[in-house]
């Protein structure tokens, strides 16, 4: 864009630096604290050892640092939790020494243990005051609207219903109640997929996408309630209210307080179908769903924007 008037941002500041450890070694423990709980699936090994032979070996240790490793092993047995295997392969980064080797040359999924990668990598790039700050810019800045509205993510995981309304309120006290074109920039990430995300087939929220730009978690929280009389049509509300999320209502309202609702959902194409199926008795208040994974963040979070948008009586072409 060419121009950049009136930028609405929302700040949201990252932990401070209060656990930067001492030994780059003791990054790898905590990796091998969560493997204990790991499972592997049989049919994934092959492909995961092939990987893993792809990657140099670590250089000779030229002597085991026998009080590290001891240490390392009372840890391993005091974890709490069922161990159903227990692999570790510690190696000092600094001098290729290994420190501990537990059955280190098996395969297996790392799974949500991958995190701490992450983790440890953000608490020693970044500094205690970075912050994520997710931009609104207005090009074309007319009278009362503009040519041009972007909301540009940055990749910040925590951004809520409740800021994006925060930035929607600043594009309306900046003047504006026009937009030619909204458009939610959120290419700061790739569309890859981790390998393996599509071999488990649920709508869980524990396998939310992530974006450079999404809201709640990537996530809609859905719940159901009755019609008025028995064989009404029941009402279902999606949290958060967007076109990015289509109900196909297939339930009605049945007698007393029992329920047979069943709900699911499932993506079509960058949308997010809530399907619904079953009765809920007409005495019922409500059945609450959970909260379900979506199809496309980006989708989701740049819906939920323009919604807002509108709310605050912007229009928008």
């Amino acid at each position: 864009m060419s121009q950049r008037p009136n930028a609405a941002t929302q700040q949201t500041t990252l932990p401070p630096d209060r656990a930067q450890p001492r030994d780059r070694r003791w990054v790898v423990l905590c990796l091998i604290i969560g493997a204990l709980l790991v499972s592997i699936p049989a049919h994934a090994a092959e492909g995961v050892a092939a990987q893993a032979a792809a990657v140099p070996a670590p250089a000779p240790a030229e002597a085991r640092d026998a009080p590290d490793a001891a240490h390392l092993r009372a840890i391993l047995a005091a974890a709490p939790g069922k161990k159903r295997r227990a692999l570790a392969f510690v190696v000092d980064l600094d001098s290729g020494a290994v420190i501990l080797d537990v059955r280190g040359d098996e395969p297996a999924y790392p799974a949500s243990v991958a995190k701490l990668f992450t983790t440890a990598a953000a608490v020693r790039t970044f500094r205690g005051d970075e912050r994520l700050i997710t931009r609104v810019l207005a090009g074309g800045r007319r009278q009362s609207g503009a040519a041009t509205l972007a909301i540009v993510g940055v990749g910040d995981p925590s951004l809520s219903i409740k800021d994006l309304g925060a930035l929607a309120d600043k594009v309306v006290a900046a003047g504006i109640t026009e937009v030619a074109t909204l458009v939610v920039d959120h290419t700061l990430f790739d569309d890859a997929l981790p390998r393996g995300f599509k071999e488990k087939n649920t709508d869980a929220t524990y396998r939310a996408p992530i974006d450079a730009l999404e809201v709640n978690g990537s996530s809609i929280a859905i719940a159901v309630r009755p019609g008025a009389r028995q064989g009404d049509r029941i009402t279902v509300e999606v949290t958060p209210a967007c076109d990015a999320v289509r109900v196909i209502d297939q339930a009605s309202t049945g007698p007393g307080r029992k329920s047979t609702i069943a709900v699911r959902t499932r993506p079509a194409g960058k949308f997010t179908e809530v399907l619904v199926t079953g009765t809920i008795g007409v005495d019922r208040k409500v059945v609450g769903a959970g909260r379900r994974r979506v199809a496309d963040a980006g989708f989701l979070a740049g819906e939920v924007f323009r919604a807002l948008l509108i709310e605050r009586g912007v229009r928008i072409a």
